[in-house]
């Protein structure tokens, strides 16, 4: 039987918990709520708007995108 939480979420699974450095995290599934559905919406949306913008700056300019990933890449290198 799921067992209940004091969130309401209810754990479909045994409860396993992950340790992220010092902290342990446990993740459990919820019923969907109305406040839930719309959270959800709304990260959906500002996803969807962020990769929209980043989309028409790197067609916008290319030379500047180009600069960046050389940048990210030579920072990851040590350089």
């Amino acid at each position: 039987m799921p067992e209940s939480t004091q969130s309401g979420a209810v754990a479909a699974r045994p409860r396993t918990s992950e340790r992220v450095g010092r902290f342990e995290m446990t993740v459990l599934v919820g019923e969907p709520t109305p406040e839930s559905e719309e959270k959800w919406a709304k990260r959906s949306d500002a996803l969807a708007r962020w990769l929209v913008s980043e989309w028409m700056r790197e067609r916008e300019n290319p030379d500047c995108v180009r600069d960046e990933h050389r940048l990210n890449s030579e920072r990851r290198a040590g350089g």
